[in-house]
């Protein structure tokens, strides 16, 4: 399969030219850092480290220039570099490059500013970290070596694996990648967070956190290449182009998919794939139980800080304890709202408030909205993300709360792109735009509201996904000897029956289960669970039609519901009353797997 997919992108590519631009490119930045390291007397500290990865990507060649002038290389350095930056840029004028170039300079700023961000967000949990020294020795020595030797591909990957390299906390093999990838582009893979996830997705690879497992990584993508019969000199990088391509492809599938069939079910792995350069604006809609809250906040995490999250995304205790760290600072980069039916423009932009003045009189002032102000912090620290989540979106009058900034949410339209607006507010009659650096994470109920039913100008612009019930997070637990997870399959598949997908029961209500090892235990939960939840659920959503809802509860469900007094002679409908005891019995949960046979 994966031969295939690159077979097929391959022959609608031009590899060459493809291969030029990257050859280009990491040819000139390996000249930026080759002079920089000529004015380095010893080792290179820390601040030194960050100048590598900021001078091996693509920040303009005048700016990098200037900053290298300005650390006292010589006459001589800065003389060779400037004709090495004129012919560089004679001759991407002489290749019909067009979007190759673009996407060039794109992706591999997206990928420096992560690791430019990883490394100021913690510089002083590092400078003081004991391993710090010495790994900097080794990238001194693997730069030095890399630039004054011409070594092979393997070659080159020996010299890393030999210098026994120990990342020091927050530094990780996608920012070293940074610097290897434009020194040997050939031997190693450009990496970021998001590329990871992609290498295992789509190529069924997949790097550790190590030297050893980055220059596996290559040494894969060298066998695929081979079996997928690219160019001998291709450049890793065509790798990552693909990855991008695909990536690019997949959302415009999605985004078609969506238009056609709003209520089509989207893989849950796509909340895997949400990455730092995938959808700014995510909806996760589905039944109560799901796991929406549970994976906003992971999500909310992943896109606020992608790079912490990659080290810590099997920890939920640590995701949990800093989605709380975000969201309680003073300068809080994840922010929670809910929408409602008396929410409005005025607290979700801006509005009139009324203000009292030390004397008692009253007037008003333009106060700005939860959505503005993260804005503007976005705005003012373009290298954070900032989440915004708003909880029950369906809830509120779409159309009203955003009012002319719906059309600012798109991706295209942001600050800093390429179709990028700006409106003037009607309050402050200040010029506003969105910064790319906002996320907005919106969650609905669809058994509140349908998804039918919610504004279409909001659907075009956020990604859909949708959480169905998943039942093996379940394991193997029973109740009344049971099996839980094929009792709520059970219970879902004729709840779709009767009404329909957006009404089923999630699994998060019997998640407590998995904590009780003793079967009386949780044969007593259940109970409690069945009672106070599901009874009351099933008796919402049929609005105590008690005919439909023993038809879901199966058999022996009469043993629970039971007809109290009938006057039907009256044109009044039968009474019920509920007989709680029956939850203790075995029957009726061996009841739940057989069909209703009532009248």
């Amino acid at each position: 399969m994966q031969q295939e997919l690159l077979k097929e992108w391959l022959n609608n590519e031009e590899i060459n030219v493809l291969v030029d631009v990257e050859d280009l490119g990491s040819n000139l930045a390996s000249h930026f850092i080759a002079s920089y390291m000529s004015t380095v007397k010893d080792t290179i500290d820390f601040d030194d480290f960050r100048a590598l990865i900021k001078l091996s990507v693509a920040f303009h060649n005048d700016e990098k220039y200037a900053w290298i002038k300005s650390k006292g290389a010589t006459d001589i350095d800065l003389l060779m570099l400037k004709q090495r930056i004129d012919a560089y840029q004679k001759k991407i004028e002489r290749l019909n490059l067009g979007e190759h170039l673009a996407w060039r300079l794109n992706f591999t700023s997206s990928v420096s500013n992560r690791a430019l961000l990883a490394l100021n967000m913690n510089k002083n949990s590092i400078i003081h970290d004991e391993s710090l020294p010495s790994f900097l020795t080794s990238v001194d020595h693997i730069v030095r070596t890399l630039l004054n030797q011409s070594l092979s591909k393997i070659q080159a990957r020996q010299l890393v694996l030999d210098a026994n390299l120990q990342f020091p906390p927050y530094i990780n093999s996608n920012t070293l990648a940074n610097i290897l990838f434009v020194l040997h582009p050939q031997a190693f893979p450009l990496t970021n967070n998001y590329i990871r996830s992609q290498f295992k997705n789509i190529l069924g690879l997949k790097v550790t956190n190590t030297p050893a497992g980055y220059i596996e990584l290559a040494e894969s993508l060298d066998a695929l290449a081979q079996q997928s019969e690219l160019p001998k000199d291709y450049s890793m990088a065509v790798f990552d182009r693909f990855l991008a391509d695909y990536e690019r492809q997949a959302r415009e599938d999605s985004e078609n998919s969506q238009a056609e069939a709003a209520e089509e079910t989207i893989d849950e792995e796509a909340i895997a794939q949400v990455s730092t350069i995938g959808s700014l604006n995510t909806i996760l809609f589905g039944a109560p139980g799901t796991g929406k809250t549970y994976r906003t906040r992971r999500l909310a995490v992943k896109l606020a800080d992608p790079v912490w999250y990659g080290n810590h995304e099997d920890d939920e205790q640590a995701i949990k304890a800093y989605y709380a760290a975000l969201t309680q600072s003073e300068q809080a980069r994840i922010q929670f709202t809910t929408f409602h039916q008396s929410f409005a423009y005025e607290d979700f932009i801006e509005g009139f408030k009324a203000q009292t003045t030390e004397d008692g009189s009253i007037h008003y002032a333009v106060e700005d909205g939860v959505f503005k102000n993260m804005a503007l912090s976005a705005i003012e620290n373009p290298e954070l993300n900032y989440v915004l989540i708003i909880d029950e979106i369906n809830r509120g009058n779409i159309s009203r709360i955003f009012g002319e900034l719906i059309t600012l949410l798109e991706d295209d339209k942001r600050l800093g792109r390429d179709n990028e607006l700006s409106t003037t507010l009607p309050y402050s009659k200040k010029i506003f735009t969105v910064p790319q650096n906002l996320y907005i994470i919106g969650t609905m109920n669809t058994a509140d509201k349908s998804l039918a039913q919610l504004d279409l100008a909001l659907r075009r612009r956020f990604d859909f996904v949708e959480m169905m019930p998943d039942t093996e997070l379940l394991g193997d637990i029973k109740i009344f000897g049971e099996s839980v997870a094929h009792l709520l399959d059970t219970i879902n598949k004729r709840i779709q029956a009767l009404l329909d997908r957006e009404h089923v029961i999630g699994h998060a209500y019997f998640m407590s289960l998995l904590g009780k090892t003793d079967a009386d235990e949780r044969n007593a939960l259940a109970q409690q669970i069945f009672k106070n939840k599901i009874i009351p659920l099933l008796q919402e959503y049929f609005f105590d039609d008690w005919e439909s809802i023993m038809r879901v509860l199966g058999k022996h469900s009469p043993m629970l519901i039971r007809k109290k007094e009938s006057f039907e002679d009256l044109g009044v409908k039968p009474l019920y009353q509920l007989n709680i005891d029956a939850l203790g019995e075995q029957a009726f949960y061996e009841g739940i797997k057989s069909r209703y046979e009532g009248n």
